[in-house]
């Protein structure tokens, strides 16, 4: 998941006629991998006849402005006011900026006017937060002694990445010192690029911890750890240690 990040542009100038520049509030949202701008621009002092101009470009660092992906012109309300909210989606694989402009009257230029008294300009440059991707991971056990099983779900958004999705686990026996494999899969993504499965994993009912592992498919496959090494941006992973589950009892011997 993708965490919100806001900004605030706050005004700076102030013209002859206490009409200062307008105020620009963004941050970005994601739901199912998804991003959205959301914003507000908000002003005062204007003139019946005054309409602030908003316009959203998507950029990248050193590169001209193409055409406005969102654009609006807002009037104020009677008391001079305008206060404007826009929600803008934006595709995953755009450049990695957004530049908000607003103003009142000619068209001015976020690269020279913003140091001009006599422009009512706002403007915010933002950068696109990265996306997570790992994988989503829940893990839990279920049932007892020798019935019981692990289940995994593993999920991930559109636009995230679209490797498959190595899913692994691992065991360490009672008395043991070292791991054991005892499940691998791979995932891949539906039409729309998501994935979403529920897993059921049998668990030995010796196990004393279980490691289960997602994470996006490289080559070769890397062995699973829990937690992984702090270099390690790419897997999920959930650590449940023993006794996994009730211990099988011993059978019963004649008298």
């Amino acid at each position: 998941m993708i965490a919100g990040a806001a900004c605030s542009f706050v005004a700076a100038f102030e013209t002859s006629r206490d009409h200062f520049q307008p105020t620009i509030d963004a941050e970005f949202s994601s739901t199912r991998g998804f991003l959205t701008l959301e914003g507000r621009v908000t002003d005062s002092g204007l003139r019946h006849s005054e309409h602030v101009r908003i316009r959203v470009f998507r950029t990248g660092p050193g590169k001209p402005l193409g055409d406005a992906i969102y654009q609006a012109d807002q009037g104020a309300d009677a008391g001079g006011k305008v206060d404007a909210k826009f929600s803008v989606p934006l595709e995953p694989n755009g450049e990695p900026e957004v530049q908000i402009e607003a103003w009142t009257g000619h068209e001015p230029d976020c690269a020279k006017d913003l140091t001009n008294a006599k422009v009512t300009l706002g403007c915010v440059l933002l950068s696109l937060p990265a996306p997570d991707a790992r994988p989503h991971l829940v893990a839990a056990v279920d049932g007892n002694g020798a019935t019981q099983a692990l289940q995994l779900k593993i999920s991930k958004g559109r636009g995230v990445d679209d490797r498959p999705i190595e899913v692994r686990v691992d065991v360490v026996p009672t008395g043991a010192t070292g791991s054991i494999p005892i499940f691998r899969t791979v995932l891949t993504a539906d039409a729309e690029g998501h994935v979403s499965e529920t897993l059921r994993v049998t668990v030995p009912a010796d196990a004393t911890s279980v490691c289960s592992t997602a994470r996006l498919l490289t080559e070769p496959p890397a062995a699973p750890s829990c937690p992984p090494s702090p270099e390690d941006h790419a897997t999920a992973w959930a650590l449940i240690a023993g006794p996994i589950g009730d211990p099988v009892p011993a059978p019963a011997r004649d008298p």
